[in-house]
């Protein structure tokens, strides 16, 4: 009998303990409850410390890695930016952003006129907000993917090249300052500009690229830096070969490099071509002669026939002489040649039948 009363009252005194314990405490009945929560409120602000502290350490990189990017700009003598910033004046900004942004692709897509601006004047307007910025990267978009379509067609790089070519032939002797305003207007067109121990301008292709990655990128951390489609070859090896489209522009650039370098001289019947000859000797005669009549439509020997009184009758019949093959004779270098159908009157041509014929 003693041993049940005995039992309860052992459960009822080690109950009394543990409610003393717990007052003791000052915790009441949902102990367990407030411990969780206060393990949730312990780990929100740890992780608020470590996010604080992983802010920090971007913030100190960022910072490390500009100071080394501008360290080595300045070994460099560059600034290795898509478009390098330069001091402009607030009216050529203005005038130049301004001019962007009335370009289209269709009625008012003009080739010279986008490659005639500043593109940093562009870029320092154009990252101001960022509702601007998503609206010159738009703009920019659209011209690009007419440019690159442009190129990219034979039947529409080889007008790029004769309707130029009609501008010099028609204005070149009288226009003053012809080579500044040409180069300046054609340089880097379609294909990289060079010059030997001179200038070097990128393609507006590259350009335009540029600018649409510097908008797409006003708001990102780190900013990616710019493909470069140049065919480079690993060191201690030659690059590889140009395809047939990136050829083709080269061969176009080539030329317009010689017409803007030079203007027309109405007492010569022709026109030196050393940027065309310089290229061929680059990548072989042969593949840029096979440039020239793919994109002229003609016999591979040539000459090509760029401008013909039938279509230009205030121009005479004007064509590019390929350079010659493996030769350093005097004459063998690429030119172009004006009203050589006079020949026909002689003897025949493979461009106009001779008289009588």
């Amino acid at each position: 009998m003693g041993l049940f009363l005995g039992i309860p009252f052992l459960v009822g005194i080690t109950h009394a303990v543990r409610v003393m314990r717990l007052k003791d405490f000052h915790i009441d009945g949902g102990y367990g409850m407030h411990s969780r929560a206060e393990r949730r409120e312990e780990d929100r602000r740890r992780r608020r410390e470590a996010q604080e502290l992983e802010r920090d350490r971007r913030r100190h990189r960022q910072h490390e890695e500009q100071a080394a990017e501008r360290k080595r700009a300045a070994e460099l003598g560059a600034i290795p930016v898509p478009i390098p910033p330069v001091a402009v004046s607030p009216a050529a900004v203005a005038t130049n952003y301004g001019r962007f942004m009335g370009y289209n692709a269709t009625e008012r897509f003009d080739l010279d006129g986008l490659n005639s601006l500043d593109y940093n004047a562009v870029l320092q307007e154009a990252l101001t907000t960022k509702k601007i910025a998503e609206t010159c990267l738009a703009r920019t978009q659209e011209l690009l993917k007419r440019l690159r379509t442009d190129i990219a067609d034979p039947d529409i790089i080889d007008d790029i090249m004769r309707d130029r070519m009609v501008m010099w032939y028609r204005s070149s002797p009288t226009f003053p300052n012809w080579v500044d305003e040409a180069t300046h207007a054609w340089g880097g067109l379609v294909a990289e500009s060079k010059a030997a121990g001179g200038r070097l301008r990128t393609p507006l292709e590259r350009r335009l690229s540029g600018l649409e990655l510097a908008c797409g990128t006003r708001n990102a951390w780190f900013k990616p830096k710019q493909k470069d489609d140049t065919p480079r070859g690993k060191k201690g090896r030659a690059p590889p070969p140009l395809d047939a489209p990136q050829l083709k522009a080269a061969v176009v650039q080539a030329v317009l490099d010689d017409l803007g370098a030079l203007p027309r001289n109405p007492q010569s019947a022709t026109h030196p071509l050393p940027m065309l000859s310089e290229l061929a000797a680059k990548h072989s005669t042969q593949r840029v002669n096979q440039a020239l009549a793919e994109t002229f439509k003609a016999d591979i020997r040539g000459p090509y026939v760029v401008l013909h009184p039938s279509r230009y009758p205030d121009c005479g019949v004007t064509a590019i002489r390929p350079p010659a093959a493996m030769t350093w004779k005097p004459g063998s270098s690429a030119a172009i040649y004006r009203n050589i159908c006079r020949a026909a009157r002689r003897s025949s041509c493979r461009i106009c039948p001779a008289p009588g014929a």
